[in-house]
């Protein structure tokens, strides 16, 4: 098992690459790679790791590697790039970028800012080691790798702090013998014990010649450790048979926040509940890893002005508290947020407030989600327009690291570099952009900031929909990513991204076909300002390219239209699937499995998202072998739309029906 997790570790770092995001701070415009793994949840970690000398953030990614960790561990990750390749190691300008990141990642992501955990390589690894006299009280750990203050110790920080160093003792750039130096100044500053305790790392063999040093029993419970790690030199140890670096600082700074009070374990009912009933769901439990002084702890529940204080039935200490609704209070419909404060241990240790969101009453479903559209846009109704050029609204820019760029505006034509592609009708999509860097660093492809073409939007949660695929082989096979981003365009802030989108099928850069096999995209977005935006596509890795189709924003449907109405439309279309294939021969195993699922979660009926959605990802699995197979020689269809007719995502299609596959009357169709 060890093994195997090493290797799926060295696979990642090999092909996992993410594309460059830019974020003000100190009145400049600074980049940054920012990786979020799946299913993330709330009030997770933040783990910022800094590059050293004539690097860059793009370098320190591929080399730390950390996002091998943070998919299993669920934090986040932030590459960011220094000024001229170099960081600000005696003012306060990376300092306060360092904050800035923190403030941006806790309003995208809602990081639990007591866990967060700074490191940086080389010049980096100094950074980190100004950091700690500066902003200790911000950061949970930090962790340099091969890097030290040249000046010599400087232990001062504002509060005891965790440290792991990693070295390699045949480091020739920043020579391994000043290292226990600085080591032992900060035991000294700790208060910690003066006995090393030496262990072998864990993420390395029991043979390994790697050690492990650890100064323990600080001040507030903080210590200093040293991974040593003999023969290596100046990089980072992601080496299975030594250590791997990116294993044992999460290790370490793991274990460490800001504040010592109770961490919430568990809630119940889960976040964005809905098809809530007063009746039975009145109470709500939280489950924290140590006691809770109910004495401090209250609860509220709030619809508008409307705010319920509930009852608590613990009394003392607790792991385990119950509010509960006062019968007294009568709910209408509608959506609810939760604000539990007061959160600390017998000691005063306090935690940070936990909200939640919940529904109260029952929401019927329909064959389609109920949204408003706010933007979308017919690519292929503009090709004889603008020809292989840039979709009206759109800005097209490819720029490098040194400041050139090459940029392409709103309907001009045969631009060359990224651009608009056409493909045969009845595949997923008719229309797309190619997107790629090709010899640049990275391209930039938003919509907004042309006079006539302007993007507005109000404050509340929308959904973005569109599909891709990648163009050839060397973005499908090194796993090419991209990210979305919305900005205000008026002090380019940024107001959502989802920074690593992935991709499937591959074109085999032919656009003479009907393109099929692409990914759908539904991405949920809160916006908190309203404003004049800019929706922006960024994707690097050079000339591996990515089709983008028709970014569409709607309204967010509610949860229950979103999870269960997407459960309940993906169970309607596997039904149909497995009814009309039973007559084709063979596949009898994809068969078996789709009647599984379909028998397994037919009848669910819940109010937890995660419920549905895993429900919904099983029946996918399930019909996913049966989709495309022998469909064509089964079913056919006339054009004309004489009833109700769906696409496979649930959404109604009106007007001459393409060549696809459909939904009507219950059944699956395809017009060919």
């Amino acid at each position: 098992m060890k093994k195997t997790l090493l290797m799926l570790l060295l696979t990642f770092s090999v092909c996992t690459t993410f594309a460059q995001e830019k974020i003000k701070s100190g009145g400049l415009t600074r980049n940054m790679i920012v990786y979020a793994p799946k299913n993330l949840g709330t009030k997770r970690p933040l783990l910022i790791s800094m590059h050293g000398s004539n690097q860059d953030a793009r370098y320190q990614q591929e080399h730390a590697n950390y996002e091998a960790v943070a998919d299993t561990a669920k934090f986040v990750v932030v590459y960011p790039d220094g000024e001229n390749r170099g960081w600000d190691i005696g003012g306060m300008k990376d300092v306060n970028f360092i904050l800035d990141i923190i403030e941006e990642m806790s309003r995208r992501y809602q990081i639990d800012k007591n866990r967060v955990y700074l490191s940086g390589f080389s010049m980096g690894g100094m950074m980190t080691y100004h950091a700690m006299t500066k902003i200790a009280d911000k950061i949970a750990a930090f962790a340099p790798v091969s890097g030290y203050p040249m000046g010599g110790p400087n232990a001062k920080s504002s509060r005891p702090i965790p440290i792991i160093h990693v070295h390699g003792t045949s480091d020739d750039v920043c020579v391994y013998n000043p290292v226990q130096s600085h080591i032992d100044a900060w035991v000294k500053r700790n208060k910690c014990s003066t006995k090393a305790e030496v262990t072998k790392p864990l993420s390395g063999p029991s043979n390994t010649s790697a050690t492990l040093i650890r100064y323990r029993n600080g001040l507030e419970g903080v210590e200093v450790a040293h991974l040593k790690l003999p023969g290596k030199g100046h990089w980072h140890s992601n080496d299975p048979v030594v250590a791997m670096t990116n294993v044992e600082i999460w290790n370490f700074c793991k274990r460490y926040s800001l504040v010592t009070g109770p961490d919430l374990q568990s809630l119940t009912p889960e976040n964005n509940s809905f098809d809530m009933i007063q009746s039975e769901h009145s109470k709500f439990t939280l489950v924290f890893d140590k006691e809770v002084n109910c004495d401090k702890v209250k609860a509220t529940l709030t619809k508008g002005v409307t705010t319920i204080a509930l009852e608590l039935s613990e009394q003392g200490a607790s792991k385990s508290i119950n509010f509960t609704i006062p019968e007294s209070a009568k709910l209408d419909d509608g959506d609810y947020s939760l604000k539990v404060t007061g959160i600390q241990d017998k000691d005063g240790n306090q935690s940070s407030d936990v909200t939640a969101n919940y529904t109260y009453g029952i929401e019927e479903v329909g064959e389609t989600l109920k949204v408003d559209t706010i933007f979308s846009q017919d690519w292929y109704s503009q090709k004889e327009l603008i020809g292989e050029g840039i979709p009206l609204g759109w800005v097209r820019v490819n720029s490098r690291s040194d400041g050139t760029t090459d940029e392409k505006k709103s309907g001009e034509a045969n631009t060359g570099g990224a651009r608009m592609k056409y493909f045969e009708t009845g595949g997923d999509f008719n229309a797309g952009f190619y997107f790629s860097s090709r010899d640049y660093d990275v391209a930039d492809f938003y919509y907004g900031s042309i006079s006539g073409n302007s993007l507005i939007l109000r404050k509340g949660k929308y959904l973005v929909s569109f599909r891709s695929s990648y163009w050839n082989t060397g973005a499908q096979n090194d796993k090419n990513t991209f990210s979305l981003s919305i900005i205000n365009r008026a002090d380019n802030n940024v107001l959502f991204s989802e920074p690593s989108i992935s991709s499937s099928g591959c074109l085999g850069e032919k656009s003479d076909i009907a393109v099929s096999g692409s990914e759908y995209h539904e991405i949920v977005c809160n916006i908190s300002t309203p404003a004049k935006c800019l929706l922006q596509f960024s994707i690097s890795s050079g000339w591996n390219g990515i089709i983008l189709s028709e970014p569409t924003i709607t309204t967010c449907p509610s949860n229950a239209d979103y999870y269960k109405g997407g459960f309940l439309r993906t169970l309607s279309t596997a039904k149909n699937i497995h009814d009309k294939m039973q007559n084709l021969s063979g596949y009898a195993a994809s068969k078996t499995k789709l009647e599984t699922a379909i028998a397994k979660y037919e009848t669910l009926s819940s109010i937890s998202p995660s419920e549905y959605t895993a429900a919904t990802n099983a029946l996918k699995t399930a019909m996913q072998p049966l989709l495309a197979v022998g469909i064509e020689n089964i079913y056919a269809e006339p054009e004309a739309i004489h009833t109700a007719t769906y696409d496979l995502m649930g959404r109604k299609v009106n007007g001459t029906l393409k060549k696809g596959i459909y939904i009507r009357n219950g059944k699956k169709i395809m017009v060919r």
